[in-house]
């Protein structure tokens, strides 16, 4: 399990790009690092790929939870775009407070079922917070998706 990142808050716009680098370097090139070094040993690559080494990836996608990820690890650029400031402000203010919704204990436990589990998902949510949101996400995906249809279809040879 690879579980190591950092938190870095902030509107695109306002992000500042050395700490941007600083996230990527750690979020991506560390799991991407780790994923090339691991997976030669285990003779495959993600998911479909691991398939039929009998070897399953599960992604976990967490709300807040309680720990350090937001806390004194994370940078936060403060709004100065008052568009910005509504929405970005408030995650701002939510964050690294340690009132988060998410247990560290719970989550582990749902991690263990997951990992002994026969058929684990290809994708965990953790937490109501990450429930909702994906919710919304795919629900409005889909809706897009249909309003859109005959535009997406057409743009194929005829048959």
């Amino acid at each position: 399990m690879n579980n190591a990142g950092i938190g870095y808050f902030s509107a695109v716009e306002e992000s500042v790009e050395e700490e941007t680098r600083k996230m990527f370097e750690i979020n991506f090139w560390g799991l991407m690092n780790m994923t090339n070094a691991v997976l030669p040993t285990m003779r495959g690559c993600l998911s479909q790929e691991l398939a039929p080494f009998h070897i399953h990836v599960t992604l976990i996608e967490p709300s807040s939870f309680r720990t350090d990820w937001s806390g004194r690890s994370s940078v936060k650029t403060e709004s100065s775009i008052p568009e910005y400031k509504q929405v970005i402000g408030a995650i701002l203010q939510g964050t690294g407070k340690g009132n988060e919704a998410g247990d560290p204990k719970k989550a582990a436990e749902a991690v263990i079922t997951v990992v002994e589990s026969e058929q684990p998902p290809l994708r965990l949510l953790l937490g109501n917070a990450a429930y909702q949101m994906a919710s919304y996400k795919f629900t409005n995906l889909l809706k897009s998706i249909e309003e859109w249809k005959e535009t997406t279809i057409n743009a194929d040879f005829p048959q």
